[in-house]
């Protein structure tokens, strides 16, 4: 049969298949999937044993599937054969398979993984003993409701009491991924472990954001944007954040670099001077716009520069990179008010 991984561990709570057949694009979801059907075997006592299989050589995994067929003993200690498919199978493997999976005694359990199936192979006698005599678990981008849901579990099983607009909530920011919502959870289980949010007590919306804000990866707009308002504090939080995630430091220079000279060359080219056309001031990215390009204004311009100075004192504190520091003399000596000599 075929069911939901969301539904999967419902499953395997009243039935213990001995086949199962994991595909689909969403790796994440199929290596919990992997960990539920392992856990659940083991915690049942029936797999004393496992053994590991990859078809990187597809032959070796077929002759031991083959072997494992003509050596079955009730006596055996059962076992849990996994495949972890990443090549395609040719026809006659395929054929192999089909014929071996219905020789496959009682004492093993077979767990296949394959990133996709294509509909022709699904009508194949292979994938058919799946759907007879196990279940297929496919594992595709979830919708809206079930991506809810899956957090909702993922949360239950961390012990995690989400109320329901923090749940809402953080159904939104994560957009639909796996990896970002389990590893949002993951922040407010360490963040409950120290105490910093109250234990077996619904997290609220304000609660969540909090901690999602702690995390949140910035890109190099945020930090215009930060300089440009004049937000010392925010621009700071956004350094430290590039730092903490290993953004690549000449990367944020490069950037600034690329924002300031690239502009202040439009406005040369414009005027036919080696300076700046005299336009009004502006502290945000509103002003920046003129005939549908961002340009910056004389006084926008000198404004970055001397936010960036003033930025110096932070910025020394990634002097153990000489490459950052580097970078930033490289900033600052193409942003200046007057261009470089030629």
């Amino acid at each position: 049969m075929q069911i939901s991984n969301l539904a999967l561990e419902q499953h395997l709570a009243s039935h213990t298949p001995q086949y199962y057949l994991l595909c689909g694009s969403e790796s994440l979801l199929i290596e919990e999937s992997r960990k539920t059907i392992t856990a659940h075997l083991f915690d049942k006592n029936d797999v004393t044993e496992k053994e590991l299989i990859t078809f990187e050589n597809k032959e070796k995994a077929l002759q031991l599937l083959m072997d494992v067929s003509n050596t079955a003993s009730l006596f055996c200690q059962k076992k849990l054969i996994i495949c972890l498919v990443d090549v395609s199978l040719k026809p006659e493997e395929r054929k192999i398979l089909g014929t071996l999976l219905g020789k496959l005694p009682e004492t093993y359990y077979l767990l296949m993984q394959f990133d996709k199936i294509p509909t022709p192979q699904q009508k194949e006698a292979w994938y058919q003993h799946f759907l007879q005599h196990g279940i297929v678990v496919p594992h595709w981008p979830l919708s809206l409701v079930q991506y809810k849901q899956y957090l909702s579990q993922q949360a239950i099983k961390r012990g995690i009491l989400l109320s329901s607009g923090a749940l809402t909530t953080l159904t939104q920011i994560t957009e639909g991924h796996a990896l970002a919502g389990v590893q949002a959870l993951e922040k407010l289980l360490l963040l409950s472990d120290e105490g910093k949010i109250q234990k077996n007590q619904s997290i609220t919306e304000n609660e969540l954001l909090a901690a999602i804000n702690q995390q949140s990866r910035y890109t190099l707009n945020d930090l215009y944007t930060a300089i440009l308002e004049n937000n010392t504090e925010k621009t700071y939080q956004i350094i430290e954040n590039f730092e903490a995630t290993k953004m690549p430091l000449p990367l944020v220079i490069w950037g600034l670099h690329q924002l300031t000279s690239a502009l202040f060359a439009h406005h040369f080219a414009n005027s036919g001077l080696y300076g700046f056309p005299v336009l009004p001031k502006t502290n945000t990215f509103q002003g920046l716009i003129h005939k549908n390009q961002r340009i910056l204004t004389k006084s926008t311009g000198i404004y970055l520069i001397n936010q960036l100075h003033k930025l110096d004192i932070k910025l020394k504190s990634f002097q153990a990179d000489q490459g950052w520091q580097d970078c930033l003399t490289f900033c600052l000596y193409f942003t200046r008010p007057t261009p470089p000599a030629l």
